[in-house]
């Protein structure tokens, strides 16, 4: 009886809320001309429009409750606004105001809808357009352009993020809000997500245990999955690049529609290339990689909510560049025919909103599948060496409860069971394991003064991981029984305050945690070129980390600066010992010890005319343990330059130029198992353009990175040990159709 009753006040409160409508005209707020075209957009709904000839929008079939309304135009402010909507239909007229230097976007990392300027840690975004310009043939590369974020590179396949000084298990990186789960324990393993149908690229520089949960000691990267096709449009698009350094071809075809509340895409990605070539003009043997990708969306909102489901499917061939797989080489060629990962990921998710008024609550479930295979040579008894397939299933219920349009909270809990499973193969990088995560999170926000916007924060979780027997590999080596729980709490305090129109100040102190991975406490064997052993014994690494930041706006000038220090208690790291196996080959084995991260990121954009955009960024990290030793795989500190011109004719539309320098200073603060790495100097250059026809519109792009062909050693690529050099000179050709 207590269930219908339920049932009963549930339906009386869907009836309840209405349908609303937004209504307005788009202006210039100096000319008070109409701008045609202004993209009108509601994040929380997935819902948006464009202006017509005559500068009117309307966006119809609203829910009840506190939303944003994003509106962004080529050369002026974004505008964005939290409006209340009940029973409703609300005229809102827009003067939007000329700025060729955007200064605030709207983001959705970080737990909620908002603007970058309400986020007590800055949460950067990189535009779909500014990837597909960069010429890097690899996505992970494309975020390195934020000053205090690189990528350990091996050849062009395998790129893994690092945000101030932390990689590998101490990044989280998510699919669309979905943790993704691919054996990230190695700087070898790639993440199995490609740039096909993304929209931005959203990253988090600091720790963000309190929404994430383990792992995301060092930052966020966030993949943010296109927006559906505008009310009642169906449109499509086709992309066409390829480069020259590695004879890289690639493709992707996409089609999307809204029709009435119903929206859904689909869309088909490929990779392939060849070995690329150093800058010594030397070809890197066996770093060929092809890569495949399917994914489709569908979506219905209705007047109480929003119901959306994601499939992607990513398939990749990589070749591995190591000295015994050199000497077996033959030439050239795409086709991987011995010594490469073959790795395949599936990703079926369900993202749900339901509106009740002043609370929103999201119902998030995914089933992640990620297949990972390490074939050899035809002549081995064994061609498989390795195969093992994680499955992990993931669940969210999320509440934000909207007091007013300036105070709100969000509370929820997260889940996962995560399996592993070795199949009959001679080698077992990590045994078969369960493990199983739960956790309860809250988030209160409130604007205390006008300018002054503070949020504080806590997370408890609760892991366990089990694996349930001692198993051995063909080689006889034993990976014991472990059963271990571990519990942590992390919590934040912070906010951001505006001093004066122009100067924005950001501050906050946030704790994060890292509980060992299944590799760390047993692997018990060779990975890549060395015998790694794990340690049953590790606890929870443990991060405490201050940041403050200043933000100053003009019309022609922004400039931004940041500081941060992170103290990390029992910090996990690979060591050498003293030990070898019967071979000779030496062990290395994961221990622990507290370490600090710290540095700064600076930056400034100027704008002397309206053709001409200059940007200036450095980023300083320096990363130390408690006995004043270096830590490994700390990056250069880079001093970035792009100057871009923006020029205007009839012929085409949206014509820009951009020349771009990266230094790179030596790096001589290095750990007991690396070595020293020069300076070096890399000139990149782009001309992309535009030009819309009637039904259809072509965009062009020409890249040149590396343009002078500079023979340099990144201290973060995997290939400087075997003398292999950074990619030459790599020239794009680039065509996108939108239709």
């Amino acid at each position: 009886m207590k269930s219908i009753y339920i049932i009963i006040l549930v339906t009386i409160q869907f009836s309840l809320i209405a349908q609303n409508t937004i209504t307005g005209k788009i202006t210039d707020k100096n000319t008070k001309e109409t701008l045609i075209g202004t993209n009108i957009y509601i994040p929380e709904i997935s819902k948006g429009t464009a202006s017509d000839a005559d500068g009117n929008f309307i966006i119809k079939n609203i829910p009840n409750g506190i939303f944003t309304i994003n509106v962004s135009f080529l050369g002026y402010k974004n505008y964005i606004k939290k409006i209340t909507f009940n029973n409703s239909n609300i005229k809102l007229d827009i003067n939007l105001e000329q700025d060729a230097l955007v200064s605030e976007e709207v983001v959705i990392s970080g737990g909620r809808v908002s603007s970058q300027h309400h986020n007590a840690i800055k949460i950067e975004s990189i535009p779909t357009k500014d990837i597909s310009n960069s010429g890097n043939v690899n996505l992970m590369k494309s975020i390195s352009k934020i000053p205090g974020v690189d990528v350990i590179s091996k050849g062009t396949g395998v790129a893994t993020p690092v945000i101030r000084g932390l990689s590998t298990s101490n990044i989280l990186v998510l699919n669309n809000g979905i943790r993704i789960e691919d054996y990230q324990f190695s700087e070898n393993h790639p993440y199995l997500v490609d740039e096909f149908g993304v929209d931005n690229i959203e990253v988090i520089k600091g720790p963000a245990s309190l929404l994430y949960g383990s792992d995301a000691v060092g930052g966020v990267i966030n993949f943010v999955k296109e927006k559906p096709a505008k009310q009642d449009k169906t449109t499509g698009d086709i992309n066409l690049r390829y480069f020259s350094n590695s004879n890289g071809l690639v493709s992707n075809i996409g089609v999307k529609s809204t029709k009435n509340n119903l929206f859904w895409g689909i869309r088909l990605g490929e990779k392939s290339f060849e070995d690329y070539t150093d800058g010594s003009g030397a070809i890197v043997l066996n770093s060929r990689n092809t890569q495949y990708s399917a994914k489709a969306f569908v979506g219905l909102t209705k007047d109480f909510g929003i119901f959306r489901i994601f499939y992607d499917y990513n398939k990749m061939q990589l070749g591995l560049t190591i000295p015994p797989v050199i000497a077996l080489t033959d030439g050239n060629s795409r086709k991987n025919k011995f010594w490469y990962q073959d790795l395949d990921n599936h990703l079926l998710y369900s993202k749900s909103t339901l509106f009740f008024n002043k609370l929103k609550t999201e119902l998030n479930f995914s089933f992640q599948q990620n297949h990972r295979k390490l074939n050899s040579v035809e002549t081995n008894p064994y061609f498989t060496v390795v195969d093992m397939t994680l499955t992990s299933i993931n669940y969210e219920i999320k509440n934000q409860y909207q007091f007013t349009e300036n105070t709100s909270m969000v509370f929820g809990l997260q889940g996962m069971n995560q399996n592993n499973k070795n199949t009959p193969a001679p080698g077992i990088v990590i045994p078969n394991y369960t493990t199983n995560d739960f956790s309860v999170l809250a988030l209160f926000e409130q604007d205390i003064i006008k300018y002054l916007h503070l949020q504080i924060g806590a997370r408890f979780n609760y892991r366990n991981i089990l694996v349930p027997e001692k198993t051995y590999d063909i080689a006889n080596q034993s990976f014991d029984k472990i059963d271990r729980t571990y519990n942590n709490l992390s919590y934040s305090v912070g906010g951001t305050y505006h001093l004066t129109k122009n100067i924005l100040l950001r501050a906050n102190f946030a704790s994060a945690y890292r509980t060992p991975n299944v590799a760390e406490l047993t692997q018990n064997g060779v990975h890549g070129n060395r015998f790694e052993k794990g340690n049953a014994d590790l606890a929870s690494q443990q991060s405490y980390e201050g940041d403050f930041s200043g933000h100053y706006h003009a019309k022609y000038v922004v400039f931004d600066l940041a500081l941060f220090y992170n103290n990390i208690n029992n910090y996990i790291y690979l060591s050498p010992s003293n030990d070898t196996t019967t071979t000779g080959m030496k062990i290395y084995q994961y221990q622990q010890i507290n370490a600090a991260l710290y540095g700064f990121e600076t930056g400034i954009k100027v704008l002397p005319t309206k053709w001409l955009n200059i940007t200036e960024t450095y980023n300083n990290t320096t990363g130390i343990d408690q006995n004043n030793k270096f830590l490994p795989f700390i990056p250069q500190n880079k001093l970035k330059t792009s100057v871009n011109f923006l020029i205007k004719q009839k012929f085409v539309d949206n014509l820009n130029t951009e020349i771009s320098n990266t230094y790179a200073f030596a790096q001589n603060n290095i750990s007991q198992f690396e070595s020293t790495t020069p300076k070096y100097s890399v000139f990149n250059f782009s001309v992309n353009a535009d030009k819309k026809f009637a039904k259809f519109t072509v965009s062009a792009s020409i890249t040149a990175n590396n343009i002078f062909n500079e023979v340099y050693f990144d201290h973060l690529s995997t290939l400087k040990d075997i003398g292999y050099y950074n990619i030459g000179r790599n020239i794009g050709f680039g065509l996108k159709f939108l239709f």
